[in-house]
Formats: C-alpha cells, structure tokens, sequence
C-alpha cells in the first residue's frame, strides 16, 4: 500500500512538473509572437510618419539646414512600398545598386609592357620549338633502338628456322631413303597387307610435304608425280586396305594442285560413289601417269550444247509439241537431253571405312561439296545447261553426309 501510495506521488511529482513547463513554453511562445506583430507595426507606420514630418516641415528645414538628397530614416523605405508592403524592386527601385556607375575602361598598355609581351611570346615560342626538336630527338632514338632489336630477334628467328627447316629436310630425306628400302624390300610377295601399304602412304605423304616444302607458292605439274604415282599404286596393289578413302581423298588433293582438274573430279566421284564410278581407270596411251577421264551420264562436249541451245532456245520450247503447228517446234527425241540425269543416285555407296557408332564417314561430306562447288563454278562445261541441277545434287548429298554432325560443311552446302 505504501509503495503503491509513493508511486502515485511520484507520478503526480512529475505531471506537475511537465505542466509546468507547457505552461512557461506557452508564455514565452505568445510574448515572441507579439513583439514580432508590434515590430511589424511599427515597421508600416514608419514611411507614413516619416513622410508627415516631411511634408510639415519643409520650408523649416529648408530655410534653417542646407539641402540633403534624402534622409538617414529614408534609407529604410526602400525597403517598402507606398502602402506599406515589401518592396520587391524594380525599374523605379531606389537603392545603393541603382547609384552604382560602370567602371572605367583600363588604361592602355605602355610600351615598356608591350615589349614586356613580346619577349614572352619569343620565349614561348622558342620553348614550343625546343620541346619539339626534343620530343623528335626521344622518338627517333626510341624507334632506332627498336628497330635494332626487332632485326635482331628477327635474325635470331630467321636463324632458328633456317636451323629447323635444316634439321627437318635432313630428318624427311632420312625417312623417304628408310621407307623406300622397306618397300623395296618388303613389296609383291613379301609385301604385308597392312605394313607395306602403311609404309607406302607415309612415303607419298613425305613427297607430298618436300615438294610443297621445296615451292611453297607455286606447285608445278611435274612437284607431286613421285606423291601421285605412289598413291595409284597403293590403290591397285592394296584395294582392300583400310585407310583406301583417306588415299583417295589425299590423290585428289594432290592431282588438283597439280591442275589435272579432270582426273582429280573422276577420283573423288569414286571415293563417294565406288558402284557408280570404278576406279583404277584405264591410262592414257600417250602419257601413261594420267588417267583417262570418264563421262557421266548427260556428258556432252562443247560443241553439242551449244546446237542444243540454239534447238532450245527458252524454256518453253523444251516441252514440245506432239501435234507441231506452223512456227511451233517438232516433238524433241528421246536422246534430246530435255530433262536432267541425276549422275548421283541415291544408289551411291562410298568407300568402306571403320567407323565408330554414329560416327560420319570421313572425307564424304567435304567431297560431295567440293564436287558440288566444280557444278556451281560451271567449270566442267561437259554438264551443259545441267551444272547447277548437279551442284544441287551434290550439296544436298554432303548435307546427308553430315547428318550426325552437323559442322561447317552442313552449312556452306545448305548455302
């Protein structure tokens, strides 16, 4: 009871209290406020006052004191308008500002300063000058010591290589002069059936690199005949070798950068389509490393298409006619060549190959394309009006050919 009792004597301590002060706030809160509306008060009456005395008493202060423009109390009613409002200024404002005159101009410079600002810009310029000698004189020696060092690591380079390329002839001529004693000695009956052709590819392929290797910008006819030769051999000694498609692929490369065009389309045509187009083929008689070049079917020589096209000289002519009227053109025979021959079944099997499942067969898409490319460029002008239903032919078989993974021969062939 008596600790409830002292509780609430606290609490009623401290109400007191707070009263207190609310009340002390309230004073001082309202005697702020009346002194600020008195001095407001007195501020709007002031002009008013100021300028009765002044009309009243004029002619006094003008007979006893000499003449003033305008009194001390005046300063403060440009603070304010006629009626007593704040002044906010204006075209008719009065104050320190409106009496304020521009300043005068500057005096003109003496002639010991402007020979003062002569030799400065003699100086300036003579420093410009300098630190452009001198900035030349930095680049000139910073790019001679570069090209310095960049001719010696290039001779150190150059030096290398040549040592290198040394080194590799040496070590490639070693490696033909081992592989053609194996083959000498390990050919016809002693020949081994996986051995012998292996050793015989490494060896066209070691021809193949020394006459790139000897004229690495121009390859003549006659660089890759030992590559060439070895290659054709493989193919008739060993057709039952297991990398035959990587020889065949690897002739055509070969009989191509050789310019023996002709001869190179013939063996990739066999590569991806063996049962249509066998190869070895018979030799020419006049010049037995070459090949004697095959047709396929709708083959015609120059001559020909261009009777054909002077028979058939727009589209609708081809369809004939099979009851010819005057000025329409007779009914063309069956040997006319007005449809086109597909010379790429889908009968085609390439060449066997051990493949993984799932695997592409190596080299197929990229020949169809390229066969499909020698179409498209018109340059076998055998296909006639033809070429490019063959280019599609083909194009459309390298994209079959890649099905499994379709990379970059899938879409320049679809393009």
């Amino acid at each position: 009871m008596t600790r409830w009792t002292n509780d609430i004597g606290q609490t009623g301590r401290c109400d007191l209290a707070r009263s207190v002060r609310m009340t002390r706030f309230r004073r001082r809160h309202a005697a702020r406020t009346a002194a600020l509306v008195l001095f407001a008060g007195v501020l709007a009456v002031v002009p008013a006052t100021t300028a009765h005395s002044q009309s009243t008493t004029a002619s006094a202060t003008a007979a006893a004191t000499p003449a003033v423009e305008r009194p001390i109390d005046d300063t403060l009613a440009d603070l304010f308008n006629p009626d007593g409002s704040l002044s906010m200024g204006g075209d008719d404002a009065r104050g320190p500002t409106a009496a304020r005159q521009s300043a005068p101009p500057p005096p003109p410079p003496s002639p010991e300063q402007l020979r003062a600002l002569e030799q400065l810009q003699r100086e300036a310029d003579t420093y410009q000058a300098d630190a452009k000698d001198y900035r030349d004189a930095i680049t000139g020696i910073v790019r001679q010591h570069y090209e310095q060092q960049r001719r010696r690591v290039l001779s150190s380079l150059d030096n290398q290589i040549t040592a290198e390329r040394t080194a590799l002839d040496k070590a490639r001529a070693e490696a033909i002069q081992k592989l053609e004693a194996f083959i000498e000695n390990y050919a016809g009956e002693r020949a081994d059936p996986e051995a012998t052709p292996n050793a015989m590819f490494r060896l066209a392929a070691l021809y193949d690199e020394r006459a790139r290797a000897k004229n690495m910008t121009d390859i003549s006819t006659d660089d890759l005949k030992p590559a060439i030769a070895l290659y054709k051999r493989i193919i008739r000694e060993f057709p039952a070798y297991n990398e035959l498609a990587a020889v065949y692929y690897y002739l055509g490369h070969a009989l191509y950068d050789s310019e023996r065009l002709e001869e190179a389309q013939q063996v990739w045509r066999a590569l991806v389509c063996i049962n249509h187009y066998p190869y070895p083929v018979a030799t020419d008689p006049k010049d037995p490393d070459k090949d004697v070049v095959g047709n396929v079917p709708q083959d015609h020589d120059a001559d020909y298409w261009v009777g054909w096209r002077h028979r058939f000289p727009s589209p609708e002519s081809l369809a004939g006619d099979p009851k010819p009227r005057r000025g329409r053109p007779a009914p063309a025979p069956e040997d006319a060549e007005i449809s086109y021959a597909n010379p790429f079944p889908d009968t085609c099997t390439h060449l066997k190959q051990d493949l993984k499942e799932g695997e592409d067969p190596r080299y197929v898409a990229e020949v169809w394309w390229k066969i499909g490319d020698w179409y498209f460029d018109e340059a076998d002008p055998k296909a006639g009006p033809y070429a490019f239903n063959r280019a599609v032919t083909a194009y459309q078989k390298s994209m079959s050919a890649a099905q499994n993974e379709k990379g970059v021969l899938y879409g320049v062939s679809m393009y």
